[in-house]
C-alpha cells in the first residue's frame, strides 16, 4: 500500500492524492506552523474569554459538562479546566459494557483527586448491544465520518453527545467539553455554539431512522422531551480544549499519571479506555482499507506531535479475530458481520 512520505495517510483514505514526491495532498495544505500557532493563540484566547464570562455571570450550581470517557485526553481536559481556569466540572462517564476495572478506578481517582462531581451512567446493555451490531453491519452516518472513526465509535459517540446535551440543559450547564484531538472532530470544533432549538429539532426528526436501527430504546437514549426544552431557551456552548493544548501522549500521560492516572493493559493500542476499540479497528480496516486512526495520527505527526515511525506502529498491525473473541461473543456478532 502506498503511503504519504510525510505522515502516514494511505493511498486507500477518501480523498487522497499524492503530488510526484509522494506527499499527500492533506500534508501540502497543512499549515505553516506560525500560522497554526497563530490560530491556536486566539483559539485560546477566545476560550478564556468564554471562561471568564461563565464564572463571571453563570448562577448555576455547574460551569462545564465533561465528556469523561477516564481515557487519557478527556482526564487532561478535566484536570485543565478545573485546575487551570478554576471551572466548577460535572464529570461524566457513559458506561458501554466494556470499560475495564482499571478505566473505572481511573475515573473514580481522577474524580477524586480534583474534588470534581462525577455521573457514571450505564444504558441498558442490550440497547448498546443492538446498535453497535448495527453500527457494524450497516452504513456510516456520513461520507466524512469513516475518515474520523469506526461505525462503533461514531455511533457511541453520537449517544455520548446526546447524553451530555440532555445533562446540560437538564442542570442548566452552558458549556459542554470534549476530549477530542485533531483528526477526530472537524478542524472547527475547538469552540462551537450549539442552538439547542435546531439540534434537538434535528435529534427528534432522526428519531424514526434511529428506532429502525437500534431498536425502540432508541428513543430514550437519542429523543428530547418538550418539558426538556421549554425550560431551556439558551444556547449551549461545546469545546474541544485539546484542539487548543496540542500536546504529545507521552506529556498528557506523564501530566495525569500525577492525579493517579494508570494506563490500562487491555484497551488495544490506540484506546485507552474501551476493551471494544480494537473490533471497531477491525470492522473499519476490513470494510475500507484503513485504519480508523490514521487520520489522528497523521495530523499528530504533521503538528509534529509524534513522530512518524511512532505513528506507524500504531496503525500496522490490526487485531485478530481470535484476540477479539470474547468481545464479538458478548455483541453475538459473526466473523461475517466484521467483513
Amino acid at each position: 500500500m502506498i503511503l504519504c512520505k510525510n505522515c502516514i495517510l494511505p493511498e486507500t483514505f477518501p480523498g487522497i492524492h499524492f503530488n510526484d514526491e509522494g506527499v499527500c495532498n492533506f500534508c501540502l495544505t497543512e499549515p505553516e506552523e506560525f500560522e497554526r500557532d497563530k490560530i491556536t493563540n486566539q483559539l485560546q484566547i477566545d476560550m478564556e474569554c468564554l471562561f471568564d464570562e461563565i464564572k463571571l455571570n453563570n448562577k448555576n450550581e455547574y460551569d462545564v459538562v465533561v465528556a469523561f470517557s477516564g481515557g487519557k485526553d478527556s482526564t487532561y481536559t478535566l484536570m485543565k479546566l478545573t485546575r487551570e481556569y478554576g471551572l466548577r466540572c460535572l464529570a461524566v462517564t457513559i458506561n458501554n459494557g466494556f470499560i475495564p476495572q482499571q478505566t473505572l478506578n481511573n475515573c473514580h481517582k481522577v474524580t477524586e483527586v480534583l474534588k470534581t462531581d462525577f455521573i457514571w451512567f450505564t444504558p441498558s446493555f442490550d440497547f448498546m448491544r443492538n446498535m453497535y451490531k448495527a453500527s457494524v453491519t450497516g452504513k456510516p452516518t456520513s461520507p466524512s465520518a469513516i475518515k474520523r472513526s469506526s461505525n462503533i465509535c461514531a455511533s457511541c459517540i453520537n449517544l455520548i453527545n446526546n447524553q451530555m446535551v440532555k445533562i446540560a440543559l437538564k442542570s442548566q450547564v452552558p458549556v459542554i467539553a470534549g476530549g477530542y484531538i485533531g483528526g477526530q472532530v472537524p478542524k472547527n470544533a475547538a469552540i462551537m455554539n450549539l442552538s439547542v432549538t435546531k439540534h434537538t429539532a434535528s435529534t427528534n426528526k432522526a428519531l424514526d431512522k434511529y428506532v429502525t436501527m437500534f431498536g425502540a430504546e432508541a428513543k430514550k437514549y437519542f429523543g428530547f422531551d418538550r418539558g426538556l426544552l421549554q425550560d431551556n431557551d439558551k444556547d449551549i456552548y461545546l469545546i474541544n480544549p485539546m484542539l487548543i493544548f496540542e500536546k504529545s501522549e507521552k506529556e498528557i500521560i506523564d501530566e495525569i499519571e500525577t492525579l493517579g492516572w494508570i494506563q490500562p493493559k487491555n484497551t488495544g493500542l490506540n484506546s485507552t479506555n474501551c476493551m471494544l476499540n480494537d473490533v471497531g479497528v477491525k470492522a473499519h480496516y476490513e470494510k475500507y482499507g484503513f485504519h480508523p486512526y490514521v487520520g489522528e495520527l497523521a495530523d499528530m505527526v504533521r503538528k509534529g506531535l509524534m513522530g512518524r515511525e511512532e505513528a506507524l506502529i500504531k496503525v500496522e498491525k490490526i487485531p485478530d479475530l481470535k484476540s477479539l473473541k470474547r468481545q464479538i461473543d458478548k455483541l453475538q456478532l459473526t466473523e461475517k458481520d466484521l467483513f
